[in-house]
C-alpha cells in the first residue's frame, strides 16, 4: 500500500460516522478539534514524519479542519500530503468541500490536487466524475467525529462495534469500516478496525484523544507534547540499517560494470515504490552505456547551493588547496574524489557526524563521505546530492545500502562518483534507490532477491 493510501486509512480514525444515536456535544467536540494537535510518525520504531491537525472558522464561516502528513523520500527530499475539509456553520454541518494537496520539496506548488464539492447533487469529485457515484449524499461533521462520538456515548463493552463511513480523499471514494472494541482500562479505549488498524484513545480527558494508531504496514502514528523534541533522522541515519540484498549469478570485475541487468523476486509478489523502476519484463536495468541517469532529476536541484556560500571557510579554502591549478570541472572532480577517498577512512557507524567532523576525524561512514564531497563540490561553485541506493560488495556476494554522489557540471551534465569507493565514474552495480518514501523502501528491501540477467564491461575483453 501506498503511503497515501495508509495515510486515508489513518485518518479514517477522524472521518468516520457512528450509527449510534445523536450525541449532544457536537459543538463541542468540534471546537475541540480547533486546537493544534501534533503525531510523529514511525517505522518499526523510528520517527520518518510527522502528522499535524488543526481546525478554524473562514470568512466563510465555515468549519474548516486540515491534516497534514510530512515524510522524507530516500532522496532527502520531503513529501507533504495536506487534506482539508470544510463544514458549513450551521447544523447539520454539511461538507461543502474537501481537497487533498500533494508537494515535494516545498508547499509553494502542489503537483497534484483532488477536490469534492458541494452541487445541488450532492458531493462530486470535480475532473472526476467517474468517481461521484462513490461519494456519500450526504457528509455531515456528525460523520467526520465519528469516533469521538462513539466513546463519548453510552458505556463502550468489550467487543462492541461501530460502523464507520469513511471518505477516501485520495481516490475520492466512500467506503464503511467496521471498528471493534478489544481492550477498556478505566483510562482508556483500544479498537480495531477490519483493515487491521488499532488505535488507542485516551478517555480520562473530557474529549477522547488518540494517542497511538497502528497500521499493519509497520507505520505507527503517536501523540506527541512538542513536535519540536521530536528527532526525525535524516536517510544518512536510516540508510545505515543492515539491510543487504541476495544476488544469485557470479559478476566478475563489478567495479568495470558498464550495464547490469538483474531479474528481481519480491517475496510478497508487490514490487511497491521499485514498480517505477523495472523495465517491461519486470527486470531492473542500470545501462551507463548510453546515459548515467535514468529519470530526470534536474528538480531535484532547484533548492541545491551552487555558489560555495553555504560552506565553512575551512572547507572553502581546503576545495581551493586541492583544485589549484585545474581549470577543468572534470578534473576538479576527479581531484577531489581521489584526495577523499586516500584522507578519510571508512569507518561504519550508526551515528550521522557533519562535514566538519569527518574532515578534522579523518573518518566517516560512506554517507559522511558523500556528504564530505558534496561540501568541497559546491564549494568549487559545482551542485552535488548525496544518492542513497543499492551497489554490490564482493566479500559477501549481496547487494548492501550504500551511498554515493551525483554532480551537476555547469554545462548541466551529471556525472557519478563514488569517494568511498575512489569511483569517479560509478559502476554499473551503484542501483539509486526509487523516489519514495524511505519507511516503504527500507521496509522493501528485506522482500527482495536479485538474479543476474547479463552485464557487459566497460572493457569487453573479459
Amino acid at each position: 500500500m501506498t503511503f497515501f493510501g495508509i495515510c486515508t486509512s489513518i485518518v479514517a480514525l477522524l472521518l468516520g460516522c457512528s450509527e449510534t444515536g445523536q450525541i449532544p456535544s457536537i459543538d463541542t467536540l468540534a471546537q475541540a478539534k480547533f486546537t493544534e494537535q501534533a503525531y510523529v510518525m514511525e517505522y518499526k520504531g523510528t520517527p520518518v514524519g510527522t502528522h499535524i491537525t488543526e481546525g478554524g472558522v473562514n470568512e466563510e464561516n465555515q468549519l474548516v479542519y486540515t491534516h497534514e502528513f510530512t515524510l522524507t523520500s530516500m532522496r532527502n527530499t520531503t513529501f507533504t500530503a495536506r487534506q482539508t475539509l470544510s463544514f458549513s456553520a450551521s447544523a447539520p454541518h454539511l461538507l461543502d468541500h474537501a481537497k487533498i494537496e500533494k508537494f515535494a520539496s516545498n508547499r509553494s506548488s502542489a503537483y497534484e490536487a483532488r477536490n469534492i464539492q458541494r452541487n445541488e447533487l450532492g458531493l462530486s469529485a470535480e475532473g472526476w466524475d467517474f468517481l461521484s457515484s462513490n461519494l456519500p449524499h450526504e457528509y455531515t461533521l456528525h460523520h467526520y467525529l465519528g469516533i469521538e462520538k462513539w466513546l463519548l456515548g453510552e458505556e463502550i463493552a468489550l467487543g462492541d462495534q461501530l460502523s464507520l463511513l469513511t471518505i477516501k480523499l485520495d481516490q475520492q471514494e466512500s467506503v464503511v469500516v467496521e471498528w471493534t472494541a478489544v481492550h477498556l482500562t478505566s483510562s482508556s479505549v483500544l479498537i480495531r478496525s477490519s483493515q487491521g488498524i488499532e488505535s488507542e484513545y485516551d478517555t480520562s480527558r473530557s474529549i477522547p484523544q488518540l494517542k497511538i494508531s497502528r497500521h499493519p504496514s509497520g507505520l505507527t502514528l503517536r501523540y506527541v507534547d512538542n513536535l519540536s523534541q521530536v528527532d526525525t533522522p535524516a536517510i544518512s541515519k536510516l540508510g545505515r540499517q543492515a539491510t543487504t540484498v541476495p544476488v544469485s549469478g557470479t559478476l566478475p570485475r563489478p567495479t568495470e560494470l558498464s550495464l547490469l541487468e538483474l531479474s528481481v523476486t519480491f517475496a510478497q509478489g508487490d514490487p511497491g515504490p521499485w514498480r517505477d523502476l523495472l523495465t517491461p519484463s519486470g527486470t531492473l536495468l542500470v545501462d551507463h552505456t548510453t546515459t548515467n541517469e535514468s529519470h530526470d532529476v534536474a528538480r531535484l536541484y532547484d533548492d541545491l547551493p551552487a555558489d560555495g556560500r553555504s560552506t565553512s571557510e575551512e572547507i572553502r579554502r581546503l576545495s581551493m588547496s586541492i583544485t589549484n591549478g585545474i581549470t577543468s570541472e572534470d578534473e576538479k572532480l576527479n581531484a577531489m574524489v581521489k584526495f577523499i577517498h586516500d584522507y578519510v577512512s571508512y569507518n561504519k557507524s550508526d551515528t550521522p557526524q557533519s562535514v566538519t567532523s569527518t574532515l578534522r576525524s579523518k573518518t566517516g561512514d560512506c554517507s559522511d563521505i558523500a556528504d564530505l564531497l558534496s561540501a568541497l563540490a559546491e564549494a568549487s561553485g559545482l551542485q552535488s546530492r548525496t544518492v542513497y541506493g543499492l551497489a554490490y560488495d564482493k566479500s559477501s556476494k549481496s547487494f548492501g545500502i550504500h551511498a554515493w554522489n551525483q554532480v551537476r557540471l555547469q554545462d548541466n551534465r551529471l556525472r557519478s562518483v563514488d569517494p568511498t569507493w575512489n569511483q569517479t565514474y560509478v559502476d554499473a552495480t551503484h542501483i539509486e534507490f526509487p523516489d519514495a518514501y524511505a519507511h516503504e523502501v527500507l521496509g522493501s528491501l528485506a522482500q527482495m532477491k536479485f538474479s543476474v540477467v547479463r552485464y557487459e564491461h566497460i572493457d569487453p575483453q573479459i
